[in-house]
């Protein structure tokens, strides 16, 4: 939610996500037919450059 990554490399200050582990897995039915639910990421800071979200 506030864009930082569980990944060793990711040092940023903003918290962990408790309920985002990074992947994700979707079973399907016998027909192939599969759900996967996901939110929209939100910005976060990426310092490359001025004002890089």
């Amino acid at each position: 939610a506030a864009g930082r990554y569980v990944h060793k490399v990711d040092q940023h200050d903003a918290p962990l996500d408790p309920n985002f582990c990074g992947s994700g897995r979707c079973f399907t039915d016998d027909q192939g037919n599969y759900k996967f639910y996901t939110i929209k990421p939100g910005a976060y800071p990426w310092g490359n450059h001025f004002n890089a979200w």
